[in-house]
């Protein structure tokens, strides 16, 4: 059956680094609905975890960033969000370039577009969260603004 971009982990080690990123942000939604506590996992070592892993459905690892972008604007952790961010951003730029992922369909284009929306968004609030006097800031703040309005738009919402 389809392996959702997993890795091969039939090692012994246990589970493997993606599966580990999974997990650890299952564990941050459950956390943040209230539904159960966990001692929550390190979001920079998962951020790291994710990076290293090997992706073979570049949806889900944009997904997935951009899930770790929205947990680490939660926590407050803003440069944790900007290199999230950034990386989903990149990713995005990545895409349109590559023919492979053009042929995936337009459903696949448009929940693409909405990751790039909520990254660029979320790197928005999180500007304008720390600005902290800095005003030449809410330029850089108003250009993710502006991105994000610009991929929801491409995404039809």
């Amino acid at each position: 059956g389809s392996r959702h971009g997993a890795e091969d982990e039939t090692n012994d080690e246990g589970p493997g680094s993606m599966t580990k990123v999974f997990i650890g942000l299952e564990m941050y939604s459950c956390s943040g609905l209230g539904l159960m506590e966990f001692t929550l996992p390190n979001l920079p070592q998962l951020f790291k975890m994710a990076l290293e892993c090997n992706w073979l459905d570049p949806l889900v690892e944009l997904q997935t960033l951009t899930r770790l972008t929205h947990f680490a604007h939660t926590v407050h952790d803003h440069e944790l969000v900007m290199t999230c961010s950034q990386k989903v951003l990149e990713l995005g730029d990545e895409s349109l370039c590559n023919s492979d992922t053009n042929k995936q369909g337009m459903n696949d284009y448009t929940v693409r577009q909405e990751m790039l929306s909520i990254a660029a968004l979320t790197q928005g609030k999180s500007i304008m969260e720390n600005l902290a006097g800095k005003k030449q800031l809410r330029l850089v703040a108003s250009k993710s603004f502006v991105k994000s309005v610009s991929y929801a738009g491409a995404a039809g919402e």
